[in-house]
């Protein structure tokens, strides 16, 4: 059945599809393996080698989303090289030299510094790289496509966790030959974009990233679904360290030891997330993505009430596995929405607003939450990310209910 469907897909998929799709597998596959660093093993290598300050764990912690707030003037900047592939390597080509400094670092600053560099450039191809999804693979399977190169890239993360943590277990000291290897990985992942075919783009010429935020203006619907989905991922992002203060710290009840731990916020959300997203892909290449974006927001709306709620193992299980379904649709959506609603030639800066808007609120929103859960507590600041979350799905239904009594008319 899968490789049925598997078939199905290639079979729909254009030339220029198909000449993409086996390097962007590989691509995903090395993005997958070396993602896991700066969220987890990067910033555990931190604490327990180079007993990191405070001040340095939270840079290593934020570099993603640095990277992200980065993205912006990159989109725009970097049409000066008209080679949109290129234009995705060369950051790469950067994060790969950071780790090597990483890798040989003697001092916390020194590993910190390199890692922190590591974590921009990782991120500053992203709304290249959509552009050339938006090139390169049609509307009818667009969803469907980089859904498969989530699975590997899904995959690909399990198996390097599993590893980088049996590594680390067996002697601290082994993360230099990690790192070394996850640099390896990420110009293999360099090779694989710079091999994708990519069509002309003559139409683009760098310019003020100013004008990719004048984007939020000129386009009302753009504008009104990037307001919602700060709403409920600000939401999301503050409630993510919660999600382990509630299940570790014992004035909560629960005082799960890190077996339990791992079981529950990591292969259980990881697990769901990699059986739902073969399912949301077909539906974002199906039905409309207003619709699509509420159910998905549905979903975590659902976790939260769920999981911060729990007083047993089996409801933590049972958010986290909602959790992981919304996970699934949210890789495919927070990647490609962009492309239902920018015209051809912008897609790089609509996402970069995009991406922008993500490092904002993922550098801000975890800092609220913590004030929050000092100032009201843990159980109402779940309460009022629930808020958030709801208030964002009627805005969306909103939009939806004005869009059909427009073609009424």
């Amino acid at each position: 059945m899968i490789f049925s469907y598997y078939k199905g897909l290639w079979q729909q998929a254009s030339p220029l599809a198909r000449a993409t799709i086996p390097w962007d597998i590989l691509r995903g596959i090395t993005h997958g393996a070396v993602n896991v660093l700066p969220a987890t093993l990067a910033l555990y290598i931190a604490i327990e080698y180079f007993d990191a300050t405070t001040l340095q764990k939270s840079a290593i912690a934020g570099a993603n989303f640095m990277g992200l707030l980065f993205s912006l003037p990159y989109a725009a900047w970097s049409p000066v090289i008209q080679h949109k592939p290129l234009r995705c390597a060369i950051p790469m080509l950067l994060s790969a030299i950071a780790l090597v400094f990483a890798a040989f670092a003697t001092s916390s600053m020194m590993y910190t510094i390199a890692i922190v560099i590591f974590g921009i450039c990782w991120n500053l191809p992203i709304p290249t790289l959509t552009s050339i999804y938006r090139d390169n693979y049609t509307d009818l399977i667009r969803g469907r496509i980089f859904g498969v190169t989530l699975v590997f890239g899904m995959m690909a993360a399990i198996i390097a966790q599993i590893l980088g943590g049996g590594l680390l277990e067996f002697t601290l000291d082994r993360f230099r030959h990690m790192l070394v290897f996850a640099s390896l990985l990420v110009l293999t992942g360099a090779f694989a974009i710079l091999r994708m075919p990519s069509s002309s783009t003559t139409d683009e010429r760098p310019g003020n990233p100013l004008r990719a935020i004048a984007l939020v203006r000129e386009h009302h619907e753009f504008r009104y679904v990037l307001i919602a989905w700060f709403l409920f991922g600000a939401a999301n992002l503050g409630l993510m360290p919660q999600r382990i203060e509630y299940i570790t710290r014992p004035e909560y009840g629960l005082a799960l030891g890190p077996a339990a731990v791992f079981l529950i916020v990591g292969v259980t959300v990881d697990a769901f997330r990699l059986l739902a997203v073969q399912v949301w892909a077909y539906l974002f290449d199906h039905f409309e993505f207003i619709k699509l974006r509420i159910v998905m927001t549905g979903f975590l709306l659902a976790w939260v009430l769920v999981y911060f709620n729990a007083e047993s193992v089996p409801q933590l299980v049972a958010g986290a596995a909602l959790q992981g379904c919304a996970f699934g649709g949210g890789s495919i959506a927070w990647t490609l929405w962009v492309t239902k609603f920018s015209p051809p030639g912008q897609t790089a800066q609509f996402m970069a607003v995009h991406t922008f808007a993500t490092g904002l609120r993922g550098a801000v929103a975890p800092l609220f939450a913590y004030w929050a859960v000092d100032a009201i507590g843990l159980e109402a600041t779940a309460w009022v990310a629930a808020a958030l979350m709801a208030i964002s799905m009627l805005m969306l239904w909103h939009l939806l209910h004005k869009r059909r009594t427009q073609s009424r008319r």
